[in-house]
């Protein structure tokens, strides 16, 4: 934001223009954040509700991987999303920055890592059987 004050004790404020990128981007993330998460819930209640299916070994990571994938969706996919359309974080601190980094971070890692463990699991179970 860019503040000029004139002659006349008058300031004038001019906001960037939202690019058109940025617009795609939001609208973007926006669909298909609703989607997964229709997605996500219908997967675990899926896999939640039939007593077979949650007691099967080879479903436990993939129910803990569509939690971790909920948990993200819930928090870091509205953040980006309110920082696309206003241009401006939720919240302007430090901490909030490094809360964001260490979730957004953390998350990502974790499903790397499950999902991985999902493959050697479903390895195992299928050629060692």
């Amino acid at each position: 934001m860019n503040s000029n004050s004139s002659g006349a004790g008058y300031i004038i404020v001019s906001l960037p223009v939202q690019s058109s990128a940025q617009v795609v981007r939001f609208w973007t993330y926006l669909f298909a954040d609703v989607f997964s998460l229709m997605c996500t819930c219908f997967d675990l209640y899926y896999l939640l509700a039939d007593r077979t299916l949650r007691h099967a070994l080879n479903n436990h990571v993939i129910i803990i991987l569509l939690i971790v994938g909920l948990i993200d969706e819930l928090t870091n996919i509205p953040w980006i999303l309110y920082n696309d359309h206003n241009r401006a974080p939720v919240i302007k601190s430090y901490i909030f920055y490094s809360f964001w980094t260490f979730i957004n971070l953390g998350l990502s890692s974790l499903q790397v890592e499950l999902f991985s463990w999902a493959t050697i699991e479903r390895h195992i179970l299928i050629f060692h059987n």
